[in-house]
């Protein structure tokens, strides 16, 4: 349904021009959930910021089978962003109801008439009571708030929701609420997902297909399973293996050590650091590898 193909992204630091995004491409199909994993400042948001079109790029965006030129309204019904930050990306100054009310009326989902009932509707879909709706963001709790944003998002029935980090800085037991309500609403109302997290737990309980980045490219992807069970990267492996990992009874992934540790002309992201690399490494070009019709690794001695 969406498609980014070789995206870039670059930002200006003093006179140097830094490279975030690099030949980037993933596809996101109707009706699935794609995660995105990696760790912090690997570039996971950049892309979300991309598709939405409030930064630079180079590269295409298609949407149904078209490139997306200009984001109109229609563009902004279909795709959806709830972000991280859900207490910012929600106006302090208004009620929920007319934080609610805007997108509706924007987007003509119904009559100024209907509307009440349409949101008395939408707070029984994501798990509310009638009347939060009189309050205003600062007197909601963290779970509320990301509610409310997921409401937001869903009103328009939009096709695809980017989600960035939506459990970040929610308990445990918040998160569970949470991750539930995505997967009723996403059996309900069959959008798709684009999750971005470095949760892996999260990623790896909810998503289709899971996409692992590394400084800014894609090292692995493939369905849940072949990531999950037949890891092939060594960052891949690192990330889900390595200590602190959910799949060893921890929250989430810690930052990954990238300091340089060798200096070398491959073009493969983790040659640096790699414990794996060879002299090989530098002699060949580093490109994706198919381990099966929908599994592929950027490596070239995977295990």
């Amino acid at each position: 349904m969406l498609e980014i193909k070789n995206l870039n992204v670059s930002f200006k630091k003093g006179n140097k021009k830094i490279r975030v995004i690099n030949d980037l491409s993933l596809n996101i199909p109707e009706n699935n959930i794609v995660g995105l994993v990696g760790e912090s400042g690997s570039g996971k948001s950049t892309i979300a910021k991309a598709i939405i079109g409030v930064i630079n790029y180079s590269g295409k965006i298609i949407f149904r089978g078209e490139k997306i030129e200009n984001r109109d309204l229609n563009f902004y019904k279909n795709i959806q962003m709830i972000f991280q930050n859900s207490y910012g990306s929600l106006n302090p100054r208004l009620s929920i109801k007319k934080i609610l009310e805007e997108p509706i009326l924007n987007f003509k989902i119904v009559s100024r008439k209907a509307i009440p009932n349409f949101i008395k509707n939408l707070m029984k879909e994501v798990g509310l009571k009638e009347d939060i709706v009189q309050r205003t963001p600062e007197e909601l709790s963290g779970g509320q708030l990301q509610r409310i944003a997921i409401a937001r998002a869903i009103s328009v029935n939009p096709k695809i929701l980017i989600a960035d980090e939506p459990m970040s800085g929610l308990d445990m037991s918040i998160k569970a609420q949470i991750v539930n309500l995505f997967m009723k609403l996403h059996g309900e109302k069959n959008f798709s997902i684009l999750l971005i997290s470095h949760d892996l737990n999260l990623i790896g309980f909810l998503s289709d297909y899971i996409y692992v980045i590394f400084k800014g490219e894609i090292v692995e992807r493939g369905k849940r399973e072949e990531i999950l069970l037949n890891k092939k990267h060594p960052y891949t492996r690192l990330l889900f293996e390595s200590s602190p990992s959910t799949w060893k009874g921890k929250e989430s992934i810690g930052k990954v050590d990238i300091n340089i540790k060798r200096k070398t002309t491959s073009n493969c992201p983790f040659a640096t650091i790699c414990e794996n690399f060879s002299k090989k490494c530098e002699r060949e070009n580093i490109e994706e590898r198919k381990i099966s019709s929908t599994h592929f690794v950027r490596c070239i001695k995977t295990i």
